[in-house]
């Protein structure tokens, strides 16, 4: 489900381990998979203040307008592999990003790619280039909190995640897992659930889903 980056198919190649043939003759996924990379720097080319209409892009070898520099970054996946990733969207979904997904992709947030595939750039570095938010998600918290989650032993702990009373009587409404024995102790609490809330709720989401059989994309992911 999670394979790393370098177990990855390459977007010029022809994986059979990710990919069949259809009866037409396109090529379709065998079944889901998603790259996990956690942000470590944003090297997005800051924004041309010198009189210049254009600027290339040394990371993608495109040409950027200024105030729309491709945004990019460096990562690491599961595996501690280093990789690059890149947005390059129409103008559309640039908007999008600008607007909504730029301000969750800081150092320590974690990139979800899903149906990823290794991309070579310009500057010889590897990584993705993403060219749609669709299949794309951006959670507020590390890769080693996503990692080190369990929503069950969690929800079935019963105690307060705040100061470890048994007389529990309610849990957060966003992960609907931790549980607290008054609303004093949730707020006292949630600076430190912040991020394994968004980590619960997400490893929850995938527990629901069939990665094993490919009937159409799915619909539900986007950093939107």
């Amino acid at each position: 489900m999670f394979p790393t980056y370098d177990e990855l198919p390459h977007e010029n190649g022809y994986d059979l381990s990710f990919y069949r043939l259809s009866p037409i003759g396109v090529l379709r996924p065998r079944r889901h998979w998603a790259l996990l990379a956690e942000i470590t720097d944003d090297l997005t080319l800051p924004t041309p203040q010198d009189g210049h209409v254009f600027r290339m892009d040394t990371f993608t070898g495109s040409l950027s307008a200024p105030g729309f520099a491709t945004p990019y970054f460096a990562a690491k996946d599961v595996s501690g592999t280093q990789l690059n990733i890149s947005f390059k969207l129409d103008k559309l979904e640039e908007a999008q990003f600008h607007s909504s997904v730029k301000k969750k992709c800081v150092p320590g947030h974690t990139v979800v790619k899903y149906w990823a595939e290794q991309h070579d750039f310009f500057d010889m570095s590897s990584g993705l280039r993403i060219e749609t938010l669709r299949g794309v998600e951006i959670l507020a918290c590390s890769l080693e909190t996503l990692l080190s989650v369990d929503p069950e032993a969690v929800l079935n702990s019963r105690r307060c995640q705040n100061c470890n009373s048994a007389a529990v009587d309610a849990k957060c409404s966003r992960c609907h897992c931790a549980w607290y024995c008054n609303h004093d102790c949730q707020i006292a609490h949630w600076r430190a659930h912040k991020q394994t809330c968004v980590a619960l709720g997400q490893v929850q989401k995938w527990s629901k889903k069939d990665w094993y059989s490919f009937k159409g994309w799915w619909q539900d992911v986007a950093a939107v």
